[in-house]
């Protein structure tokens, strides 16, 4: 078996998405734990996992029609990658 090497910036194996219950949609943070909201995702919104700091991830959007927008944190609960386990 191959060892799926780290998630690095840039790679395949970064991308990800929000994975979250229906009829839900997941806040992003300006800091992790943070009060201030700056943006809100829906279920299976492509993202990719930048930096992380215990359960939050730092986030930026993945869309083929823009350039990545850094995004902020979220918990890291509410993102899936195709690389876990689970």
């Amino acid at each position: 078996a191959i060892d799926t090497p780290p998630l690095v910036e840039g790679s395949p194996s970064s991308v990800c998405y929000v994975n979250i219950p229906q009829d839900q949609v997941l806040d992003v943070r300006d800091t992790p734990s943070g009060d201030n909201v700056v943006s809100s995702l829906e279920n299976g919104t492509d993202v990719a996992i930048v930096d992380q700091q215990q359960t939050w991830v730092f986030i930026k959007l993945i869309d083929p029609n823009n350039p990545p927008d850094n995004l902020g944190w979220v918990l890291q609960d509410y993102i899936q990658c195709g690389s876990d386990p689970q």
